[in-house]
């Protein structure tokens, strides 16, 4: 929901960007007030429709799941999506900021196609918490 705020949040703001050369804050601090509505609105429509949301009866038998994580690749993940967020912040084009962080990703420690099921989707889901609550 809140991918509309970003340049790189999905494939048709960055055409937007591209196209238009909008800087990534400009765009972001327009379009973020659009996205919170958005939220709110969904979040909403979640607790009018849906009466589990509103229950405050506890979870019979609810534990956390245990992830295992695989520190070098979540260090490496982490450190590509600051350095890809300072590089929108000061204005490079996305298609050199994606080339770059591309390269830099193919270094260092590689997943086979099992290891990248097992952390990879993890730890891409933690890397696009940390750029969503950092912008």
């Amino acid at each position: 929901m809140l991918s509309v705020a970003t340049l790189s949040g999905n494939p048709q703001n960055i055409l937007v960007g591209t196209f238009s050369g909008i800087g990534y804050l400009k765009f972001a601090a327009v379009l973020t007030p659009v996205a919170v509505a958005g939220l709110i609105v969904q979040v909403m429509l979640l607790w009018w429709l849906d009466p589990e949301v509103r229950s405050r009866v506890a979870i019979a038998n609810f534990t956390l799941p245990r992830y295992r994580l695989h520190k070098p690749l979540l260090t490496k993940t982490v450190a590509i999506a600051t350095g890809l967020l300072i590089a929108f912040v000061l204005g490079v084009p996305l298609g050199k900021a994606a080339l770059v962080v591309e390269a830099a990703a193919n270094l260092g420690y590689k997943l086979s196609f099992w290891e990248h099921l097992r952390f990879g989707l993890p730890l891409s889901a933690i890397a696009l918490l940390i750029a969503y609550f950092w912008i």
